[in-house]
């Protein structure tokens, strides 16, 4: 299981300059579903584990989390999760094991995203409102964070 660390923002306007001054590559942009799986008894929950189907256009990403935990880092504070990622263009077939191992949809949204990539970070803007930066590198994560300051 890979550490990924992620930050929050408000995309502002002075966020959204610096962040093109930046020039990531873009990755995908349109319409995205979630779906959170668990068992009835919430048991996944109880134990901070998350089930995440996610749909972004023809790929599916499975996606296994554990609880997130917050670090300070710098003056900021960034949050770290344990999590396996698996990607397909099977969302029907994910969908039908989950069911098949009696997991039930607790949880589903549906958002618009612009997803971004430069040295190892995400950059993921949803609904055009929030800026979500994630990297399984902390270094780069942060060098990111200074630009955007």
């Amino acid at each position: 299981m890979k550490t990924e660390y992620c930050k929050k923002l408000i995309l502002t306007n002075d966020i959204k300059k610096e962040l093109k001054k930046l020039k990531p590559k873009k990755n995908f942009s349109g319409k995205v579903i979630s779906e959170y799986y668990d068992f009835k008894d919430n048991s996944l929950e109880k134990k901070g584990i998350l089930i995440r189907l996610r749909k972004k256009g023809k790929i599916a990403e499975l996606t296994l989390k554990q609880k997130e935990k917050s670090i300070k880092n710098g003056i900021l504070r960034t949050k770290l999760k344990k999590e396996i990622k698996s990607v397909t263009t099977n969302f029907k077939g994910i969908k039908e094991i989950l069911r098949t191992m009696n997991l039930k949809i607790v949880r589903k949204e549906s958002f618009y995203r612009e997803e971004y990539f430069k040295d190892e970070v995400i950059f993921e803007i949803k609904n055009k409102k929030e800026l979500e930066l994630e990297s399984y590198n902390l270094k780069k994560l942060n060098k990111v964070l200074e630009n955007l300051k």
